[in-house]
């Protein structure tokens, strides 16, 4: 049984591309995808919007793209600013830059450093994010979690100090994992297994079942052992 060939969408300069399904695409310039894409692989180099959601194994993103519906595939790599105004499942996400995404989003591995705002669950195996701005997160859910402040160039400091909005944090409702190892987050409920609770944060209630570990610049209103 022969596997289906699919045909390759290629751009460059100004274009303007429709959905479909592809073998690969790459995007490069500024354009936009009428239509839902799914692809093997997918790389977008410059200013993109798909206009529907986006499908693909391997995606790799470079520069700014904008996504009308929702994200799903195997890897996703991030150098630039994503959003998307539907959920994300991947199996492993990699981000250095921003992304918003106004659903859910779950991967088994998600990195990220920069800044992150998800509208619903983050849900994942290995969760790890290193903020360079600040950042918001209706739910963390995972086995190991951890939340800290990536280290900021002195120009980000001195942005920081004059714009206090700017000042790199994470606002959640509640983070819950086997291992939770935060810092300078502020979040209505923290439950793990064992919770590190670390400098500049302010937790309404923080349950554990073995351990815990609070900073003395860490503001705790209530701790409850489970």
């Amino acid at each position: 049984m022969e596997t289906a060939k699919y045909p390759d969408m290629r751009m460059q300069g100004i274009w303007n591309g429709g959905g479909g399904r592809y073998s690969a695409v790459e995007l490069d310039g500024v354009g936009k995808v009428a239509g839902d894409v799914e692809a093997d692989r997918f790389i977008s180099n410059g200013v993109a919007t798909i206009q529907g959601g986006l499908t693909a194994a391997v995606m790799q993103f470079n520069g700014r793209l904008k996504v009308e519906g929702g994200i799903a595939g195997q890897e996703l790599l991030l150098e630039g600013q994503l959003k998307a105004k539907g959920p994300l499942h991947a199996d492993r996400c990699k981000i250095n830059g921003a992304i918003s995404i106004e659903g859910d989003c779950s991967a088994e591995q998600f990195e990220a450093t920069g800044g992150i705002k998800i509208g619903g669950l983050l849900n994942g195996g290995q969760i790890s994010i290193m903020m360079q701005g600040p950042s918001k997160i209706k739910e963390i859910g995972g086995e190991q979690i951890e939340v800290q402040r990536a280290k900021r160039e002195l120009w980000s400091k001195l942005l920081g100090a004059a714009v206090p909005k700017w000042t790199p944090s994470l606002e959640a409702q509640h983070i819950e994992g086997d291992e939770v190892r935060i810092s300078y987050t502020n979040a209505e409920v923290v439950r793990g297994d064992r919770v590190f609770i670390g400098p500049g944060c302010r937790i309404g209630l923080v349950e554990y079942r073995t351990e815990l570990q609070i900073d003395p610049d860490a503001a705790i209103r209530e701790e409850k052992k489970l």
